[in-house]
């Protein structure tokens, strides 16, 4: 924990935040220096931070400059708080020292309609968040934000496949190099899915020499397209290799359980601008009883690779829109399914206001990139860390090195739709060297026909949703479409007074109802727990 006062400038500055430490090597007299506590990264130095865009906080003494860079991806949240002069930096928003805490209704709107609190923005009027690639200055000249780094600004390369691919591979050896040397033979564990993503983590892993691995395949009873791929590449690995079965049962207890509660209530992983995650949960904890000591495991994730890589890039960008408007198109297609279309007017205004502030690209997929990296991926996808932190495990996520990040920023669009850069050098560079390239032929077929078939392909695609819904399957494979129902009757028994505002808010803003998400109802509990405790 660092508890720590500064003061510049006349102005009093009071940083509280419950899981970050000092880091122990500085470089210069008078400086001080503070990172999360649990990232895994080695060595301890301030080049390493910067190099890998990791979150940090630095005093200079000698310059009475005060440094504040939330990470690449905003790794932790860091809030922060101006009254006259007085300036409070934490990482827990109900630690800010407010006499009246109301919530925003234009940002509880975009929770329940995006799942986030828009830009710096959170529930609370009064309080601000850093941002991903934001550094803040405080000397005494005043507090200044700037954007140290905004995803998709770099120039576009002019390299072809060959050496674009020869560049990925070599990155993805310095990174994992660096990340195994810092495990110092610490257990491994790798959240093992049926995709490219995680496979590739293990792969890198098994590519550097780092035999102290164990894989975790979860999901729900009935699963057949993941755990069989999962158990293959772990075999062929030689990796040990845990299968975690979801069921109803299980769920039950677990949202029932004083962890469930400690988790929501008192650990706050919702930051007060994000629905927590929370299907990994029951996984981590059976983890955590199986192996014992956490100090001595680092849970190491695929996030987000597939996001760099193209995924979140549609096959058609309309052309008959400006690019505020295909920007915004291309973003809220894949990111608005929390509730039913018509999308509310303030949530599509804030879009649109948002990709309006970038002047780094008139390529609209690049603006919708950019607010994906800055919203969702940040707040939602990495903020799901705190899982791993509740459970006191550190974590790495390799795919969000900066050197990894600015390399994606700078491949053509020909090679990022379908993500062929990616998928291509991942099946004849690395999956075929340990023979977990068994299914890229029909692979490589899918992406044929996404690519020149495009109607056959999401056909396809939507056939075979509607048969595992007809067989009884769960849609998702994790079964959280079929576990998450429970939050609501927990909502209404736990939050009665704040249930029943939220289903007046959704009536009058969301008229048609939920969208295709699975996670609406965890958005819901939270929004109840909210509205249940302060005032809009």
């Amino acid at each position: 924990m660092v508890k720590t006062n500064f003061e510049i400038g006349g102005k009093k500055i009071t940083i509280e935040l419950s899981r970050w430490r000092e880091l122990h090597r500085s470089q210069l007299d008078g400086e001080k220096i503070f990172i999360p506590e649990y990232i895994s990264f080695h060595p301890e130095n301030f080049q390493y931070i910067e190099k890998a865009g990791l979150p940090y906080i630095a005093f200079d003494g000698k310059a009475d400059i005060l440094s504040i860079y939330s990470g690449v991806v905003r790794q932790f949240p860091v809030f922060y708080f101006m009254k006259g002069k007085e300036i409070f930096l934490c990482d827990n928003a109900e630690k800010i020292p407010l006499k009246n805490r109301r919530l925003d209704f234009d940002s509880l709107l975009e929770f329940l309609g995006l799942g986030y609190t828009a830009e710096r923005k959170t529930l609370f009027a009064d309080i601000s968040q850093l941002q991903a690639g934001e550094l803040v200055e405080i000397s005494k000249n005043g507090m200044k934000i700037n954007d140290e780094y905004l995803y998709h600004s770099y120039n576009i390369s002019n390299d072809n496949f060959s050496v674009l691919s020869d560049e990925l591979l070599s990155i993805l050896k310095n990174i994992f190099e660096e990340l195994t040397d810092a495990l110092n033979g610490k257990l491994a564990v790798v959240p093992l899915s049926g995709g490219y993503d995680s496979r590739l983590v293990a792969a890198m892993l098994k590519m550097t020499g780092y035999e102290n691995v164990i894989c975790v395949n979860y999901g729900a009873k009935g699963n057949t397209t993941e755990t069989p791929v999962s158990k293959i590449v772990c075999e062929k690995l030689k990796y040990r290799w845990l299968g975690v079965e979801y069921t109803d049962e299980m769920w039950q207890d677990f949202l029932q359980s004083s962890d469930f509660e400690r988790y929501i209530f008192d650990f706050r992983p919702h930051s007060f601008s994000a629905f927590p995650q929370i299907h990994e949960l029951p996984m981590i904890r059976k983890i955590a009883d199986e192996i014992g000591n956490p100090e001595d495991v680092v849970i190491i994730s695929g996030h987000s690779a597939d996001f760099l890589a193209g995924s979140h890039i549609p096959q058609k960008i309309s052309a008959k829109h400006s690019k505020i408007d295909a920007a915004s198109e291309i973003f809220l297609y894949k990111q608005y399914r929390l509730r039913e279309k018509p999308i509310h007017n303030k949530i599509l205004q804030s879009v649109r206001d948002e990709i309006s502030r970038f002047a780094i690209s008139d390529e609209p997929y690049k603006l919708a990139q950019l607010i994906n990296w800055r919203e969702r991926q940040a707040k939602i996808i990495v903020n799901s860390n705190r899982m791993y932190e509740f459970y006191g495990f550190q974590w790495a996520m390799p795919f969000w090195d900066r050197r990894l990040v600015e390399f994606f920023s700078r491949v053509p669009f020909t090679l990022l739709k379908n993500k062929e850069l990616y998928d291509e050098t991942l099946e004849n560079l690395i999956f075929n060297k340990f023979g977990i390239d068994f299914d890229a032929p029909q692979n490589k077929r899918r992406r044929r026909r996404r690519k020149f078939f495009p109607m056959r392909y999401f056909s396809e695609q939507f056939i075979d949703r509607v048969k595992k819904i007809v067989r009884g399957k769960y849609v998702n494979p994790i079964g959280v479409d079929r576990f998450f129902r429970y939050l609501r009757p927990m909502a209404e028994e736990k939050f009665p007074d704040g249930y029943g505002k939220l289903k007046k808010i959704i009536s009058e803003n969301f008229p048609y109802g939920d969208g295709i998400s699975p996670h609406t109802p965890i958005v819901d509990f939270v929004a109840s727990m909210f509205l249940e405790k302060f005032e809009l």
